[in-house]
């Protein structure tokens, strides 16, 4: 009898010691920019930390790009790191700027589909012009109350 316990309490250790569990996630993004260097610190410092971090648009094997659908999938994480280029038109705040992009998107369409998340708590979007002026300002307002988020920052 004392074997089989030993042997069941092995098994059981050796079952547990093999699940890895994080306490967050974050998705780390490099968008239209040709220089990854901050979105490899961020992946690596989060990662350091215990975030389950993924990585979007970068690889060692080079930059592809991160997109809208990489914007929007951030609901499902509790970071976002988004880097690249940024513009604005109005009431209206773009990402993945330059003269000749195909991947470019609205900023707030794209947010709008983190409705019923309750996993992103911090967002944080190094690109131009997201908070340019009141109007931009009020609708990044209005999205951290309507998603509850902890925060929204920028960073250039």
């Amino acid at each position: 009898m004392k074997k089989q316990i030993i042997a069941l309490a092995t098994c059981i250790f050796m079952g547990f010691s093999s699940i890895t569990s994080y306490a967050y996630s974050a998705e780390v993004c490099q968008g239209n920019t040709a220089n990854a260097g901050d979105v490899e610190a961020f992946y690596s410092n989060l990662s350091s930390k215990g975030y389950a971090v993924t990585a979007k648009g970068y690889s060692d094997k080079g930059i592809t790009i991160a997109d809208k659908n990489d914007f929007i999938n951030a609901k499902n994480y509790n970071v976002l790191y988004w880097s690249g280029h940024g513009g604005s038109n109005g009431n209206n705040a773009t990402l993945n700027i330059t003269h000749n992009s195909s991947k470019w998107f609205n900023t707030f369409d794209a947010a709008d589909k983190w409705k019923n998340t309750y996993d992103l708590k911090v967002a944080i979007i190094a690109a131009c012009y997201q908070f340019n002026g009141n109007g931009l300002r009020g609708k990044w307002a209005e999205i951290m109350k309507k998603f509850r988020f902890e925060g929204i920052s920028r960073l250039s």
